[in-house]
């Protein structure tokens, strides 16, 4: 059976019949930029919880890790949750969901690194696998999984659930953007 049209690795790294087809490769794509875009929507959510400019939100935030963007979101949260009355249900509510959301986020990042970082090779048409390249020998006692093998229609999945997240995410800022302003203390 002929492969599909693919693209051939760097000479020299793999056998050249490893290479990624178009499909393959533009589902690797789809979960990178949607999860690019979900982090920006996720740092946007930071701006308005603390009440920022998207500048100075932006000057904060932009240089945080995504395990330092998680826990100052769910600071934030319980922050919030905290502080509002009864009379806030819309914003409790809209904090509980990101809550949620931030969940998801922190259970599915490593999955989206091994789509991002890890070496990819095509085993046929539809099946792919993936593997983080080190030159130290894999310890057979050891559990942690040799690799990952997917199929392009499992990653243009992924893609799907990571763009809808991120609409979770966007469809929460009305609710937001409502919350009062925060308490300072007075002069």
């Amino acid at each position: 059976m002929p492969f599909d049209p693919y693209y051939s690795p760097p000479k020299g790294w793999l056998p050249e019949a490893a290479g990624l087809t178009v499909n393959q490769l533009a589902a690797i794509g789809f979960v990178i930029t949607t999860w690019a875009a979900l982090e920006s929507i996720y740092q946007h959510t930071l701006f308005v919880l603390v009440q920022s400019p998207d500048t100075l939100g932006q000057a904060l935030t932009e240089d945080l890790g995504p395990d330092n963007r998680s826990k100052a979101l769910k600071r934030l949260c319980s922050s919030w949750k905290l502080i509002l009355s009864e009379d806030f249900t819309e914003q409790i509510g809209a904090l509980d969901k990101l809550e949620h959301l931030n969940k998801w986020v922190d259970t599915n990042k490593a999955k989206r690194n091994q789509i991002a970082h890890w070496n990819w090779i095509r085993e046929d048409d539809q099946h792919m696998f993936a593997f983080k390249y080190h030159l130290r020998p894999y310890n057979l006692t050891d559990n942690r999984p040799k690799g990952l093998r997917t199929t392009h229609d499992e990653l243009f999945k992924f893609g799907g659930e990571i763009s809808q997240k991120a609409s979770e995410f966007l469809s929460l800022m009305p609710s937001l953007d409502k919350l009062p302003p925060w308490p300072h203390k007075s002069a």
